[in-house]
């Protein structure tokens, strides 16, 4: 399960902050701290070492598609995040747009980030905005 929060702090406004900003937290801690995920519904910002820190993938908004899914290689490629290598992944077609789940997990993204998935040549089959992380 998840482990136990504490409070280390009080925040500003979650919206000052995305998943994965390691810099402008201001605590203090032994090891540098990340944004591991914002909760709207009580209004925590939750932070943890980068050991905590990863993705296993994320849904996005509705997908251009520039390549018709059946046309799709068995073996494609997911870049979550601005400067990051594509992954191996698998992209599942849903009513919003895709469900991406990465091979292993990464430096999480942020919601409004691009999604790109690509075949093994680096061709861009299709392309939508990052929506939720998970």
């Amino acid at each position: 399960g998840r482990p136990v929060l504490r409070p280390l702090a009080r925040h500003e406004g979650l919206w000052r902050y995305t998943e994965g900003q390691r810099r402008g937290l201001g605590i203090a801690h032994s090891e540098p701290l990340y944004v591991l995920r914002k909760q709207g519904e009580d209004n925590t910002l939750v932070v943890g070492g980068r050991a905590r820190l990863g993705m296993r993938g994320c849904l996005t908004g509705p997908a251009n598609l520039l390549c018709p899914p059946e046309q799709w290689p068995d073996t494609l490629l997911a870049r979550l995040r601005h400067r990051q290598r594509p992954t191996p992944a698998r992209v599942e077609i849903t009513d919003g747009g895709l469900r991406i789940t990465l091979a292993e997990p990464q430096f999480p993204s942020a919601p409004g980030q691009v999604a790109a998935i690509y075949d093994e040549q680096g061709r861009v089959l299709a392309g939508a905005l990052v929506r939720e992380l998970f």
